[in-house]
């Protein structure tokens, strides 16, 4: 049976709460409303909870993956397991990336910027504009940049 509830005191260590009735958590009850759950996952002392903060929004998959939002750091998180891929698909749509600080991607491989007009890689980029030289007016070509981009 489905009861509707307020939860009204939580063990973050246990991942238990207890309710009042009624008011507004769903929860699923016995017969006899001796016994219940708020609906979602049961942890107990074998299979304890993923985080212990009720700021906290954690989904764990069984490969090792996570997807964790700290709503009180504004701090979301995605954690994929050795092998894994990630797509995100804007199919018309735009991507905005809006850092005050400072952006850093690491690859183990290549890096490739494909736009409606150009398709190359960093390291074709950066191995382009390292190489480069200028026409000299007085004849010849000037040197490669002396501040190479590493």
């Amino acid at each position: 049976m489905f009861r509707v509830g307020l939860v009204k005191q939580q063990d973050l260590q246990g991942a238990r709460v207890r309710v009042a009735f009624p008011d507004r958590d769903l929860c699923l009850m016995d017969e006899h409303d001796e016994a219940g759950t708020v609906l979602g996952a049961i942890y107990s002392s074998a299979d304890t909870p993923p985080v212990q903060s009720a700021d906290k929004y954690h989904m764990s998959f069984k490969d090792g993956a996570s997807v964790e939002y700290d709503r009180a750091a504004h701090a979301l998180a995605v954690s994929l397991p050795n092998g894994a891929t990630m797509n995100l698909s804007a199919h018309g749509a735009s991507i905005a990336i809006d850092a005050i600080g400072n952006i850093t991607v690491h690859a183990a491989g290549g890096i490739s910027l494909i736009t409606s007009a150009h398709n190359d890689s960093v390291d074709g980029i950066i191995n382009t504009y390292n190489g480069h030289t200028h026409a000299d007016p007085q004849g010849g070509n000037t040197a490669p940049p002396s501040q190479q981009m590493s």
